[in-house]
């Protein structure tokens, strides 16, 4: 595993501001609703990934994922292995927006409540600056690839786990508004990501 040290260095490289925020605990990524193995060695691993205020979540965030898992279920191009909410760091600067720290144990007290394959990252709240929804995206890929391997097949071998961001109405909306996006992040996802 990479050093934690060697992680914040390259972040604090890329202009990512690393900090503790006034979270009771260190940072963690939650890997506990993770299968070992995959169900389908055919198919593409994916993990879904929702960024947004969750000030508070509501019941249509949780039915969004569950949307997200029927519809793939339909496909046989991926096997969905989890998904994740990423709320925003109070840089944000959203108007009413709850502390970073309640949000997130609000979202974490949700999915424990509801699912056995949704978790909750603190991470990008608990980022000093509000960071690029394609910063949050290379996080994910970074945690669950470069230091977790991918995921295991029946053989034995690991896959890569395919990101993919899940977005309702007014995240896709935004893409539309002038420097809300950079050019460079929203081709980067669109053409090699295909998100």
């Amino acid at each position: 595993m990479s050093s934690p040290h060697l992680i914040k260095s390259v972040l604090r490289s890329n202009n990512v501001n690393v900090t503790k925020s006034n979270f009771d605990e260190d940072y963690v990524f939650p890997r506990e609703q993770l299968p070992k193995v995959m169900e389908d060695d055919s198919k593409t691993p994916l993990v879904l990934i929702a960024c947004g205020s969750y000030s508070p979540i509501t019941y249509l965030h949780l039915r969004m994922f569950e949307m997200a898992q029927d519809h793939f279920r339909e496909k046989k191009e991926f096997e969905l292995i989890a998904g994740y909410y990423s709320p925003v760091s109070d840089g944000y600067g959203k108007e009413g927006l709850a502390e970073a720290k309640h949000r997130v144990k609000i979202c974490q007290l949700a999915v424990e409540s509801t699912s056995n394959w949704l978790m909750v990252d603190s991470w990008e709240s608990r980022q000093e600056q509000y960071q690029r929804t394609a910063v949050v995206l290379d996080h994910f890929d970074h945690e669950l690839n470069d230091i977790g391997g991918g995921i295991k097949t029946s053989t034995g071998e690991r896959k890569k786990i395919r990101i993919m961001l899940l977005a309702g109405g007014d995240l896709i909306a935004s893409f539309g508004h002038p420097g809300v996006w950079t050019p460079k992040d929203v081709s980067f996802y669109g053409e090699k990501k295909r998100l």
